[in-house]
Formats: structure tokens, C-alpha cells, sequence
């Protein structure tokens, strides 16, 4: 069951839902675009999900996910696994596999998107460095709202993975968090996040089945 809000100074023609995107969706007007961004680890069942995009969507209409590869990467050699970035991350990838959302999932929405019907789709990867390392200057502001984004969400993004995946108490993840907290901000390790854009529409008429 939606819930429907109530927000001031909006169009008139604009207006917000709460819902349970998990659940069988209820709405009877079909969409010309579905959007969802930074969703990895949301789903149980992505093929579901994205099986109610294709279905809720009106013919030629499009279906955008941007998400990231949950991996923290580098190209020259200055991240390794003995950091505590690299083990935050696969820590995370362990707990949230054991609790049945994984975090690896979106490595698999290109086939999953044409298996679910969607046509003309296209995937687009991007480098988001994890603070302002990057030499140029688009990279290096793309660097610095990372690290705000993702340092200032870093407590949020593990606890409950870190304690009801592995175990620990809210302490240790705490403790732990100080020296991510160093990786991430630290110039000298060159790494970043890989974004993964992907696209598809839904076909202008249903494929025939005579």
C-alpha cells in the first residue's frame, strides 16, 4: 500500500510516493522513464524488480539504473589488500551475501536487462575517485564529492551490515571506521569507485508470438 505526501511548493503536476518497490507494484498509469540510482544492495531479487520496470513502463519508454561496481580500484599500483578501504569493502561484500543482498549484483544488470525484455541497451563505465588525488579538475571535484558522500554516509553504509552480517558490536565497527576514514581521505593512494550507467527501453510494440 502507498502512501502518498504532501510537499509544498511543487508543479502541480508533480508528486511523491511512498512504496515498497519489493512488493507486487499496484500503479495503474504506465511510465515513460524509471529511475534508480545507487540501489545495489536494495534488492533480494533484482530480476523481479526489474520485470515490474518492464511491465509498468509505456511501449518506447526507458529504464536508466546507475550504480556502482562495489569495488574500490586503483591503476597504479597504490591500493592493496592489506588497507582497511579494502577490507571495509570486503567485509561488506561478505555481510551483505550472507544476509541475501549482495553487493556484487550490479555486475550482472546488463543480462539481466535483456532478459527482462528491454531492448537497445547500452552500459557506460565511469572512475569516481575516492578524494581529490585526480590530476585534472573535473576528476579532482568528481574526488571531493565522493569522499563527502561517502565519509560522511560511512557509519551509516556498515553498521547494520557489520552487525547483523558478521557479528561485531556497534564499537568495534566504530573503531574500525577511523582507519577507512584515513584510506579514504589519504592522496596517496590513487583509487577510485567504478560507476556503471546502464540503459534500456521497452520495445514500441510487444514481439509477436504467432
Amino acid at each position: 500500500m502507498y502512501q502518498e505526501l504532501t510537499i509544498p511548493s511543487v508543479l502541480m503536476n508533480c508528486k511523491f510516493e511512498i512504496d515498497d518497490v519489493e512488493k507486487e507494484w499496484t500503479l495503474t498509469k504506465p511510465f515513460d522513464f524509471i529511475f534508480s540510482r545507487m540501489m545495489v544492495g536494495s534488492f533480494a531479487d533484482w530480476e523481479r524488480y526489474l520485470e515490474q520496470t518492464f511491465e509498468h513502463l509505456a511501449p518506447g519508454g526507458w529504464i536508466e539504473i546507475i550504480d556502482c561496481l562495489f569495488s574500490i580500484e586503483s591503476d597504479d599500483g597504490t591500493l592493496n589488500d592489506d588497507l582497511a578501504i579494502m577490507q571495509w569493502v570486503n567485509y561488506l561484500i561478505e555481510a551483505s551475501t550472507d544476509l541475501g543482498r549482495p553487493l556484487t549484483e550490479e555486475k550482472r544488470h546488463n543480462q539481466r536487462l535483456i532478459d527482462a525484455g528491454f531492448t537497445n541497451v547500452q552500459e557506460k563505465l565511469f572512475k569516481w575517485p575516492t578524494n581529490a588525488w585526480a590530476r585534472d579538475k573535473k576528476h579532482k571535484e568528481v574526488g571531493l564529492w565522493t569522499l563527502t558522500n561517502i565519509g560522511g554516509g560511512l557509519e551509516g553504509l556498515s553498521m547494520a551490515l557489520m552487525t547483523r552480517g558478521l557479528g561485531w558490536d556497534k564499537e568495534e565497527v566504530v573503531t574500525f571506521l577511523i582507519q577507512v576514514r584515513k584510506g579514504l581521505r589519504n592522496p596517496r593512494i590513487h583509487a577510485y569507485w567504478p560507476i556503471v550507467v546502464l540503459y534500456g527501453q521497452k520495445p514500441l510494440a510487444e514481439p509477436s508470438t504467432v
